[in-house]
C-alpha cells in the first residue's frame, strides 16, 4: 500500500508540476512575482515598487504564448514545440526591472517553499522555464515531507482522513502552484492533527499544545492582508443597506446559494483547475465522491477520539461559522446587487476545513447512529493500484487535452 501511495503522489505531483504551463493556475502570475521578490530578499515593496531580477523572468512574465491561453479553454500549444522551447531556451541573467506594486501586501512567509526552488535554480543557471518548474518542484517536496511528519504522528483511525484530504486532486494542484494556498492547507492539516492529539491525550501533551499554537498563529500570518479588490459593478455599501432593510432575506440567500452552488463546491473540492475553465471527468468525480462517503461510513474512531455532545456542537458551529464567513465576505464584495445567489466562492476554499468536516461527520455517525455496522472489506492491492492508474491517466489526459494539441 505504501508503494502505491508513493507512486500516486509522485506521478500526480509530476503532472501538476511539469505538464501545466506557467501561470495557468489561479493568479499564478501575481504569486510568481511575490515568490521571485522573496527569492531576492524583498519581503515588502520598496518605495518605487520595483525590483531588479534576471531578464529571463521578465521575458517569462510577458510571454505572449503563456499569457494568451490563461482561462481560455480553446487556446492550446503544440506539446512537442513547447517541450523543445523549455529545454532549448538559453538562460539570460542580465538585470531587468519588474513592477511589484500588485503584490506588496501578500504574506512573504507563504512563498518561502517556492522561493527556495527559484534560488536553487539560479545557482544551477537554469533558464526561465526550468526555474519556474523548479519553484513548483521544491515546494511540493517540502509539503510532502511536512505531510509525512503529520501522517506519522496522527492516530491510526485519523490517517484515512488526512490521506483523503491530501490525495484530493485539488489539494495536489494547489500544493504544486505558486500560491499561498499550499502553506495554508498544510497549516490547517497541522492544526487538525495537533487538535486530534490533544483530544486523544485529554490535553496532557504540552508539545502538541505548542504545535497547535504555532500552527494557528502561522495560519493567521499566512493569510493575505490586502486591500479588498472587487468588480466596479459591485457596491458593498448597497449590500449592507439591503441587509439592514430586510435582515431575514439573508436566510433565503444562504439556503438558495447552498442548494444551487453545492454541486459546484463539491466539484471544486475534488478538482476544478486553472481559472475554473477545466476540471476532471465524471468517473473521477464519482470515484472521489464514493471515496469520501466510504471514508465517513467505514472509519471507526477510538473511544478517546469520540467527542461529547457539547464538543460536537462546538466543532459543528466552527465549521458552520467558517461557511457563513465565506458567504458574507463574498456577498459583500463579489455578488451583484439584489442577487439571491452568492458568487465568488470556490470549492478549494473548503480544503482548509475538509478534515474537520470529515471528523465531525464520523463523530455524528458513530455517536448517534451506533447501529450502523462497519463492513470489513479486504480490498486487494492490485485493485487499488489499478484504480490509481486509471485516475492518474484521466488526470493526465484532462490536462494534456486542455493545454496541448
Amino acid at each position: 500500500m505504501r508503494k502505491i501511495i508513493a507512486v500516486y503522489l509522485i506521478l500526480v505531483g509530476a503532472i501538476f508540476i511539469f505538464f501545466i504551463p506557467p501561470f495557468q493556475k489561479a493568479d499564478e502570475t501575481t504569486h510568481f512575482k511575490k515568490a521571485l521578490a522573496v527569492t531576492h530578499g524583498v519581503f515588502y515593496c520598496p518605495a518605487n515598487n520595483q525590483i531588479t531580477v534576471p531578464k529571463q523572468f521578465t521575458i517569462l512574465i510577458n510571454e505572449e504564448k503563456l499569457q494568451s491561453i490563461i482561462a481560455k479553454e480553446n487556446k492550446k500549444m503544440g506539446l512537442l514545440v513547447w517541450i523543445n522551447e523549455v529545454f532549448s531556451t538559453k538562460a539570460n541573467y542580465q538585470p531587468s526591472v519588474i513592477n511589484i506594486a500588485s503584490i506588496c501586501q501578500l504574506p512573504p512567509i507563504s512563498y518561502l517553499p517556492q522561493s527556495v526552488g527559484l534560488l536553487i535554480s539560479q545557482f544551477l543557471y537554469f533558464n526561465q522555464f526550468l526555474s519556474f518548474f523548479s519553484g513548483r518542484f521544491f515546494a511540493y517536496i517540502f509539503f510532502l515531507i511536512w505531510f509525512y511528519f503529520l501522517l506519522k504522528h496522527c492516530p491510526k483511525s485519523i490517517k484515512p482522513l488526512i490521506l483523503l484530504t491530501f490525495f484530493l486532486p485539488m489539494t495536489l494542484h494547489q500544493l504544486t502552484a505558486y500560491s499561498y494556498d499550499g502553506v495554508q492547507i498544510m497549516l490547517a492539516l497541522t492544526i487538525f492533527v495537533s487538535g486530534i492529539k490533544l483530544v486523544e491525550s485529554r490535553l496532557k501533551k504540552i508539545n502538541w499544545v505548542i504545535v497547535l499554537i504555532i500552527a494557528f498563529v502561522g495560519f493567521l500570518i499566512c493569510r493575505a492582508v490586502v486591500k479588498v479588490a472587487y468588480p466596479t459593478t459591485i457596491n458593498p455599501a448597497d449590500q449592507i443597506i439591503l441587509l439592514k432593510t430586510n435582515p431575514f432575506s439573508i436566510l433565503e440567500i444562504i439556503i438558495k446559494t447552498t442548494f444551487i452552488k453545492f454541486p459546484f463546491y463539491l466539484q471544486g473540492v475534488i478538482g476544478i483547475f486553472g481559472w475554473l475553465e477545466y476540471g476532471l471527468d465524471y468517473f473521477t468525480y464519482f470515484f472521489y465522491i464514493l471515496l469520501i462517503l466510504f471514508t465517513i461510513y467505514q472509519t471507526k474512531l477510538e473511544k478517546k477520539l469520540l467527542l461529547l455532545n457539547w464538543q460536537n456542537i462546538i466543532l459543528g458551529s466552527i465549521i458552520f461559522i467558517f461557511y457563513l464567513f465565506l458567504l458574507f465576505i463574498n456577498y459583500l464584495f463579489w455578488t451583484p446587487y439584489k442577487s439571491k445567489v452568492i458568487e465568488g466562492i470556490q470549492g478549494r476554499y473548503f480544503l482548509l476545513i475538509f478534515p474537520f468536516l470529515l471528523f465531525f461527520l464520523i463523530n455524528i455517525r458513530q455517536r448517534y447512529f451506533p447501529k450502523m455496522k462497519i463492513i470489513k472489506l479486504n480490498i486487494p492491492n492490485w485493485l487499488i493500484a489499478a484504480v490509481c492508474i486509471i485516475i492518474i491517466t484521466l488526470i493526465f489526459q484532462n490536462i494534456v487535452s486542455r493545454f496541448y494539441f
